[in-house]
């Protein structure tokens, strides 16, 4: 019996299963394929039908399958016995997988790998390899390929690692998996060996014995004076692992490829980075030449690693001066009330992190900040302070923060807000998997909205593993990760807490909700989950299962997906929040548009693409797109502008966790034109 691939099965039962109206435009704008692929796969689809006595069947308007009504039952039976994975990538999704499986890969990969992987033309792959080559490029990478062998990656050696790093960090955030302890786990489980990003990652963390590392992660967070958040502890463990698989493979870091330390004034890092080095020298019979210790401290930098300050530390004077003067604007400019008890342990944090990041420039380690757009949304006007600030600080130390930068300042003074006095009477424990100034905000949001609570303290996912008894008299937790069951509710929350998740804490902290319907409800709402999951399974990959999971969750929360008039006002608001980080997004298109062109945007656009954006939020959020084709320019300084638009329909996609049509690209340029 001939079987489909999984593409015609993808395509097949979309049409079996689609409401509306299937042409061949729209087939092929879906998976962006082109007609003529589409027309290959229905004449073969056809020939499998004919066995089961049906066939497809073309009119005007549509295509569709003529069957007799019991023969859908036994046709999607067959499509479903051997449980296979049926996910179909767009051009986007497939460039992402060539990129990730040549930055993973241990050995040469062939074109009919990635034909047998992603269900496409040979022809289609070399097109995609291209495009990807150009991603590289702008890193300074390249592709490279031998006829007759296949295709690897070629560059600086540091880059390279940074871009693998990189690359299975995604995969696994992607997959809700935030600390080291958490994937220790989930290595030691195994996963089915399918084609997917999360396989790949996997895989390429197994290449190699981790408890060595494991285990030395552990020993370095016990030891007093040595201070790693858990975001940062797992960049860390990747790192260490990404090192030894290079090393074992006889790939070195080379002297002109790393940045020249100065060791007397990283001693402290220099140290615990020689000792690293010794250690993964004895466990896995490698060689760490001195370019490969300075490659440790680096990393170390990169991953905010610090030792516990002592009271009379040395402190740079300039620096402390320009600090001064960036709170003093603070102070003048009264967009945030901070009392003297708080400004100092402001000034104390602001000094550290500003110090941290001339370090980081120094040895040309730039900032990421993943939070950046929440918290330009989520503190429009505090951020416009920190801009304010941070020109303080170019015209003093002569260096250009960057917007992840000021949004980190931003975070640092939304954490020190005063707050109203409360009377305690619940104790929560909060658990933050971010690093300090992220962990400040979410103490501070919870103590100056929440009243009638009492912080027990903040710590890390590993410490929960540590010590199980800093819980006994503890009435619930408030966590950013997902927890072991500890007997106790459990309110799970973004670093940047929202508004609909505050409410629900005050209501049980208040008696609103007695710890016992807290409990039911989330028993309730794991089981819905749990079986609404269990059925998605069958149909979608791992990462879009973990986007499913989060949509889940989310509404879920909102009494189990019931609007009903008390919860109506935060949905909307959940939603506001939506959209108002995508109108960010917005707002940086128009700049580079104007940098482009050199113009402004006409307000009558602004407002009428604003309003545009605003309304197709809740239509993106339902995976519906336009369909229609981008548009060919007869002039020339058009193309750039499409492309940025482009540009911006990728950032969206980033905050939604899913591929934003690129088809949408043709209505937002009308707007331009």
């Amino acid at each position: 019996m001939y079987n489909l691939t999984k593409r015609q099965e993808a395509i097949l039962y979309y049409i079996l299963e689609s409401k509306e109206n299937i042409t061949i435009n729209k087939l092929a704008a879906k998976y962006q394929l082109s007609k003529r692929m589409i027309h290959y796969d229905f004449d073969y689809i056809n020939t499998w039908l004919k066995d089961k006595g049906c066939a497809l069947k073309k009119s005007k308007t549509s295509i569709y399958v003529e069957y007799a009504q019991e023969c859908k039952h036994i046709i999607l039976n067959e499509l479903y016995k051997d449980d296979v994975n049926r996910t179909v990538l767009n051009k986007q999704e497939r460039q992402e997988y060539i990129f990730n499986k040549l930055m993973l890969a241990d050995e040469i990969i062939t074109s009919e790998s990635f034909v047998k992987d992603l269900m496409v033309s040979r022809t289609t792959i070399l097109s995609e390899l291209k495009d990807v080559e150009e991603k590289l490029r702008k890193v300074h990478l390249e592709i490279k390929g031998k006829k007759g062998s296949g295709y690897w990656i070629s560059g600086k050696e540091v880059v390279i690692r940074n871009q693998i790093i990189e690359c299975i960090i995604k995969i696994l955030i992607k997959n809700r998996i935030y600390n080291y302890n958490t994937l220790h786990t989930e290595l030691f489980k195994g996963i089915k060996n399918i084609a997917t990003d999360y396989s790949m990652a996997f895989n390429y963390l197994k290449g190699i014995d981790i408890e060595p590392i494991y285990e030395m992660l552990n020993i370095l967070r016990k030891e007093n004076g040595i201070l790693v958040s858990d975001a940062d502890s797992l960049i860390l463990f990747i790192s260490m692992v990404v090192t030894v698989k290079r090393l074992a493979r006889g790939f070195t870091v080379k002297k002109e490829n790393i940045t020249e330390i100065e060791r007397n004034e990283e001693t402290k890092r220099f140290v615990l980075a020689w000792g690293i080095s010794e250690k993964l020298e004895d466990d896995y019979e490698i060689r760490c030449s001195e370019f490969e210790i300075s490659y440790i401290i680096l990393t170390l930098v990169k991953c905010n690693v610090d030792f516990v300050k002592k009271d009379k530390e040395y402190r740079r004077a300039g620096l402390e001066d320009t600090v001064d003067l960036m709170l003093q604007h603070l102070k003048d400019f009264k967009v945030v009330y901070i009392n003297g008890n708080h400004m100092q342990d402001l000034k104390d944090d602001l000094y550290e992190y500003l110090n941290l990041i001339l370090r980081k420039r120094k040895l040309q380690i730039m900032t990421s900040n993943p939070l950046l757009v929440q918290t330009k949304a989520g503190y429009p006007e505090i951020y416009e302070e920190a801009s304010r600030m941070a020109e303080i600080f170019k015209s003093r130390e002569g260096i250009a923060l960057t917007e992840e930068e000021i949004a980190a300042i931003t975070i640092y003074i939304a954490a020190y807000e005063d707050h109203n006095q409360e009377q305690n009477e619940k104790a929560v424990m909060i658990v933050c998997n971010e690093g300090k100034g992220l962990s400040k905000v979410l103490y501070n949001r919870i103590k100056n909205n929440i009243p009638n609570l009492k912080i027990r303290s903040i710590i890390s996912v590993y410490e929960v593993n540590q010590n199980l008894d800093m819980f006994n008299d503890v009435d619930f937790i408030i966590s950013t990760v997902e927890l072991p069951d500890l007997n106790l509710p459990v309110f799970c929350v973004s670093p940047i807490i929202s508004v609909l998740d505050i409410r629900n804490i005050s209501d049980y902290v208040s008696g609103n909700k007695s710890m016992k319907v807290v409990d039911d409800h989330q028993k309730q709402e794991n089981y819905l989950k749990d079986v609404i999951i269990s059925i998605l399974t069958k149909y979608l990959e791992a990462s879009q299962l973990s986007i499913a999971s989060k949509e889940l969750d989310y509404f879920l929360k909102a009494n189990t997906g019931f609007v009903t008039i008390e919860n109506a006002q935060l949905i909307k608001e959940e939603y506001a929040y939506k959209v108002s980080t995508v109108i960010v997004k917005l707002s940086d298109m128009f700049h580079r548009i104007r940098e482009v062109t050199g113009k402004d945007i006409e307000i009558d656009t602004l407002v009428g693409l604003i309003i545009h954006i605003a309304m197709s939020v809740s239509r993106w959020e339902k995976k519906e797109f336009y369909q229609e084709k981008g548009p060919v320019f007869d002039e020339a300084y058009l193309e750039p502008i499409y492309r940025l638009v482009e540009r911006f329909l990728d950032d969206v996609s980033d905050i939604f966790q899913y591929t934003i049509g690129k088809c949408e690209a043709a209505a937002i340029m009308r707007y331009l034109l």
